[in-house]
């Protein structure tokens, strides 16, 4: 049960990334506008985040990173 949840999340973590990007500035209010808040968590998360994983599975383990882009 437990590593069938973390399989789906690794292997869909760009997915929910840009979720958490799109959520976390609506619960998380400060002194920035909306859209500010919105695009840092965008970068960090959608591009950022998601750029490490990509490049370390290319780097590191790329037969699986191979056998996921078909």
């Amino acid at each position: 049960m437990i590593a069938q949840l973390v399989r789906i999340i690794l292997t869909n973590l760009p997915a929910f990334l840009c979720i958490a990007a799109i959520v976390c500035p609506i619960f998380l209010q400060g002194d920035q506008p909306w859209a500010r808040r919105y695009l840092s968590f965008v970068l960090l998360l959608a591009v950022g985040i998601d750029g490490l994983w990509a490049g370390i599975f290319h780097v590191f383990f790329p037969s699986i990173a191979s056998a996921q882009i078909g």
